[in-house]
């Protein structure tokens, strides 16, 4: 077979490329609206390059001693590893980032709680425009004001890992999050552990429950 008819299976990968790439796109734009610029980055940078060096790979290939491993199989086998190469990735970053939906929320403390008379909201918030995972406590006492934190969820735990954002505080908690049909979702907290909480004792989250606002 001829060089450019060796070349024709290029057709395969470039298939390949564009359909794995319309999926990662499509599970980026999952992850955070902006993901779009990440994307645009990867493809000028990665994708484009990564097409041309392959080509000019199978060209040099293609005339040599090699060429006869280039066939409808071969470049198969290469579509398939490319495309695992760019979806798999994304997937993972995808369960990675993004946070059930249930745990983000305005959640207020339900009333007759001695956490009550501490706080009011605890805020879990997920930005889907930057996939920035922020929050905030809002405190009954005038004396203390409103505090950011960052936090990360492990779901098969029910962890949710709280950081002060601008302190070096931390507070772990298990959420029981029941999701409610026409009515408010409802959690209770339970206190696994913090360093250097900063506004009360930590260890009232333990059985405390809320209700999303």
């Amino acid at each position: 077979m001829t060089t450019d008819n060796k070349l024709r299976y290029y057709w395969i990968i470039l298939v390949a490329v564009i359909v794995s790439f319309i999926i990662h796109s499509i599970i980026m734009g999952a992850v955070a609206s902006n993901a779009i610029f990440v994307t645009g980055f990867i493809c000028l940078v990665i994708i484009i390059p990564g097409l041309v060096i392959g080509f000019v790979i199978l060209l040099f290939i293609s005339r040599s001693r090699f060429s006869h491993f280039i066939n409808y199989r071969s470049m198969s086998i290469v579509a398939v590893i490319i495309s695992l190469l760019i979806i798999v990735p994304t997937i993972f970053f995808y369960f990675n980032t993004v946070t059930p939906e249930e745990v983000t929320n305005w959640w207020g403390c339900d009333p007759d709680q001695e956490i009550c008379n501490e706080i009011e909201y605890m805020a879990i918030i997920y930005d889907d425009t930057y996939a920035t995972k922020t929050g905030q406590f809002t405190f009954n006492s005038s004396s203390l004001v409103e505090s950011e934190f960052r936090w990360e969820y492990d779901s098969p735990s029910k962890i949710i890992t709280i950081d002060g954002r601008y302190d070096s505080w931390e507070l772990k908690l298990k959420l029981d999050i029941v999701i409610n049909e026409g009515i408010y979702d409802t959690m209770t907290t339970y206190y696994i552990s913090d360093r250097d909480f900063l506004f009360f004792n930590a260890s009232l989250f333990d059985g405390a429950t809320w209700t999303a606002k």
